[in-house]
């Protein structure tokens, strides 16, 4: 069972990492970009004029109009500006800005901006001519100097960062803009910016965002809200208390403020109590805008989505139940130690598995019967046969028992542990020859059938494997999430390939496994109170490591004799005990020896508080910290 849990356990953590690959990109992105600077701007903000008017529905529609100085050199093409959706106080709601419309010079006549152009480029275009546009071809001036004076301009909106950020582009690529003064006008609207609280709402925003790469001589900034104000704070700066210019008309619903000299990446933040709720009451997601490139952003989706997955996952998980699964059968009364049967196959028949632990406790089952001798050597252990003990003496025991004689031929004590690559040399090859006699005879005993499993269920993993790396790399609706319908099923059906999953007990099988089950509850149990029953089953104990259990809490003297003397040997509780702690690893370190130098032969070589009240600030912005932590975050630049 525990071999099945771990399965299921290893395939639905990959099946997760998979569906929630973004926030692993995410995170190996913020590593390498971390530390970036943003590149110097050569332009300087000389105004920020920005409108926000608050709705009662709660929803914020701004205009912002931006006036740039923009140098002879290096040329610009126009600005960006981002919005970044994630707001720190609402983590449920995304500050998506929808469409933003752009203008730029609205303020100029068509003629003052035809009369710029060619002042810039010139009457016959000579400055900006291109293969597009010939000298020959009649006409060709004039369109562009018209379509370059138009009061609309180029814009290019993308989102960035898995859908964090929405990216305004304002301006053309084919042209660069004249030098001097330009103003940009943007226009947009963002849901739910008032947040309700016990007492009416509130509203915390970057009225100017801490990304803006550029200086800014000088802001104007008004805030119309649905209803008066009250406790209005302002803060200059990410972290910041105070800064602002000016605050007028705390205790109306219009709030005026201005600002100077902003350096590079210093927010402008507000934050004011409003004496109404909203009349649409902001409907937040479950979960913070990181995880939207793994859940998207719509909640019922994604819950179809996973329960989806579970659902599949539980069919897979049916289907390795009906066709593997096999109940453990009540054990035979009285337990009744088989003929025949060692410790080996008894293990095989009772968890399909034979290995080195299997082979370990077929050599202390062979000493418990007095055949062999294991005795502590230095670091390691030696094995050598008992005193008169034959090759003869191993045909009474059963198939894989019988080969420990193979690894003891003559006088010669076989030395285990340490750096014995000889003696793991030797190992590694008769466990190999070990485990495929157990597994022949319990098929050639009828024991247990194979069941051709492996290659659907193969075939069908890695289908569905290939479905859900799809799906994750094309996220459909945005939500890699999907990629977990069929990942899940690969999940659930992961545990039919494993190797006890391709073979079944035969009817006879079962009845053997029953006998099994009885001896291996009767040996991992109390100690026999009578002696016969006692010698009987002592070879067993020590194979199945519950011998050392028996060594205590009696005072009888004959069950010392049967535990002391096995021939020439003791193998007592502390043998014992030591030889379920070292013996293995001491086998599994000679193998590992024997290994590398196998390995290493065939490579070659070896070698808070803000500002308020009226014209000047006083006051601070307590609970929640400083500037820059509202809504509204983003930024912009020239490009």
């Amino acid at each position: 069972m525990r071999r099945v849990l771990g399965w299921y356990v290893a395939a639905v953590a990959v099946a997760l990492a998979l569906a929630c690959w973004p926030l692993l990109a995410m995170g190996v992105q913020a590593i390498f970009t971390g530390d970036e600077e943003p590149a110097a701007s050569p332009a300087t903000i000389t105004r920020y004029h920005a409108d926000f008017t608050v709705g009662r529905d709660g929803a914020l529609e701004a205009v912002e109009r931006i006036t740039l100085d923009f140098p002879e050199s290096p040329a610009s093409h126009g600005i960006f500006r981002y919005f970044d959706h994630r707001d720190p106080n609402a983590p449920g709601l995304r500050r998506d800005p929808g469409y933003v419309e752009a203008r730029m010079d609205a303020h100029l006549s068509r003629a003052e901006r035809l009369a710029e152009a060619k002042a810039y480029y010139g009457e016959d275009g000579v400055a900006w001519r291109t293969e597009d546009c010939p000298l020959d071809r009649p006409g060709c001036t004039e369109e562009f100097l018209q379509s370059w004076s138009a009061e609309e301009v180029p814009t290019e909106q993308s989102e960035e960062d898995w859908g964090r950020y929405t990216v305004v582009r304002v301006g053309d690529p084919a042209r660069t803009v004249t030098p001097g003064e330009h103003t940009y006008e943007l226009r947009y609207r963002i849901e739910d910016a008032l947040l309700p609280q016990e007492e009416g709402s509130r509203l915390h925003w970057d009225l100017i965002p801490a990304g803006w790469s550029q200086p800014i001589q000088h802001a104007e900034l008004s805030v119309t809200l649905p209803a008066e104000s009250a406790d209005v704070r302002c803060a200059v700066g990410v972290g910041s208390t105070d800064g602002c210019t000016t605050v007028e008309g705390e205790g109306t619903s219009t709030l005026r403020i201005t600002a100077d000299d902003l350096d590079p990446g210093t927010p402008v933040t507000v934050r004011t109590d409003v004496a109404t709720t909203p009349t649409v009451a902001p409907d937040p997601l479950p979960w913070s805008q990181r995880w939207d490139p793994v859940l998207g952003q719509d909640s019922g989706r994604a819950a179809a989505v996973l329960i989806l997955s579970v659902l599949l996952f539980l069919a897979g998980l049916a289907f390795v139940a009906a066709r593997t699964f096999e109940r453990r059968p009540k054990p035979t009364v009285p337990p009744k130690i088989p003929d025949g049967i060692g410790p080996a196959q008894a293990m095989y028949l009772l968890h399909e598995r034979v290995g080195p632990t299997e082979f370990v406790r077929t050599l202390s089952y062979c000493a418990a019967l007095g055949l062999i001798v294991i005795t502590k050597d230095g670091d390691g252990w030696s094995v050598r046969r008992g005193t008169g003990v034959r090759d003869a003496d191993f045909d009474r025991l059963d198939v894989a028992s019988a080969r420990v004689r193979y690894l003891l031929r003559g006088n010669r004590p076989l030395r285990l542990g340490g750096k014995q690559r000889k003696a793991g040399g030797q190992l590694a090859k008769e466990l190999e020859v070990f485990k495929a006699r157990v597994r022949a005879w319990a098929r050639d005993e009828g024991y247990i059938v194979d069941v051709p499993l492996f290659l659907p269920v193969f075939l069908t993993e890695v289908c569905l494997v290939v479905a859900a790396v799809a799906l994750a790399v094309w996220r459909p609706w945005d939500m890699s999430v999907v990629a977990l319908l069929p990942a899940a099923l690969a999940a659930g059906l992961a545990p039919a390939m494993r190797h006890t999953a391709q073979t079944r007990r035969t009817p006879a099988g079962r009845r053997l496994w029953a006998q099994l089950v009885a001896v291996e509850d009767r040996v991992t149990g109390p100690r026999p109170a009578q002696e016969k029953e006692f010698a009987a089953a002592l070879p067993w104990a020590v194979a199945f490591g519950s011998a050392a259990s028996w060594s205590t809490g009696s005072d009888d003297h004959w069950w010392r004799q049967h535990w002391l003397t096995h021939g020439d040997h003791e193998v007592g509780a502390d043998l014992v005990e030591e030889f379920g702690r070292g013996f293995q690893a001491s086998v599994s370190s000679s193998i590992s020896a024997y290994e590398r130098t196998q390995s290493s032969s065939g490579s070659g070589s070896s070698t808070g508080g803000y500002s308020s009240g009226s014209s000047t600030s006083s006051g601070s912005f307590g609970g929640g910290g400083g500037g820059g932590g509202g809504g509204g975050g983003g930024g912009g630049g020239v490009w």
